[in-house]
């Protein structure tokens, strides 16, 4: 009995051990070593190229604990659907906030100039960086909005009112696109269950998830 016990206990901080690392390697280590390599290679965002690499290395970690998820638990393609989903509102709302503040504000008057030139990229350049643009901007704040990292290079409350609608519907959404390290794939599968149960009880079928069916135990 005693033996149980003592294996049992040390099962458990085992486990608490690795789920402290874990905590420990995506909440501190990861970001950690992210922000320190940016800044050492691409100190201050020197131009768009690097802008967009923040972004990628800022969503890279989302995307892949999800297809993660999907070899966990032997179902690959659910992984690829819900990467798919993730990636439609990202690309979705990105687009929308890019081409808003490419077009500019059109209710400033016509001495400001909004038009692309050899020292203006044109657009609404209001809270923004010219050596990175409004659509590059955009992307990438507008695009981390999709995540628990909130990073920008532009004044947010500076935006369009359309662009800044694209990062409000990332985040009222619950950071989905892709999210966190994790907080964005249970936050769609809450989602997805709230979606497959309303759709059972549309078609009067018990609704299913993963081969399980979802009711009262």
């Amino acid at each position: 009995m005693r033996s149980a016990i003592g294996r049992h206990l040390v099962t458990s901080l085992v486990m608490l051990l690795g789920l402290l690392g874990v905590t420990l390697v995506l909440g501190f280590g990861y970001p950690l070593v992210v922000t320190g390599l940016s800044q050492l290679f691409f100190h201050q965002q020197a131009n768009g190229f690097t802008n967009m690499f923040d972004l990628l290395i800022v969503i890279v970690l989302p995307f892949a604990i999800v297809l993660m998820f999907g070899r966990l638990i032997g179902r690959p393609r659910q992984g690829y659907a819900i990467v798919a989903v993730m990636a439609i509102i990202f690309v979705g709302h990105t687009v929308v906030s890019m081409q808003a503040e490419l077009h500019g504000n059109h209710l400033l008057p016509a001495s400001v100039s909004q038009v692309a030139s050899g020292v203006n990229p044109g657009g609404n350049m209001e809270g923004k960086e010219t050596r990175i643009g409004p659509e590059a901007s955009a992307l990438m704040t507008v695009g981390t909005m999709g995540t628990t990292a909130g990073a920008t290079d532009s004044a947010l409350d500076s935006y369009t009112p359309v662009g800044g609608t694209g990062a409000f519907v990332a985040i009222l959404l619950g950071e989905i696109s892709p999210g966190g390290d994790g907080g964005g794939l249970y936050s769609i599968l809450v989602l997805a269950l709230l979606a497959v149960f309303v759709a059972g009880l549309m078609v009067g079928r018990t609704p299913e998830f993963l081969g399980k069916k979802i009711r009262a135990t």
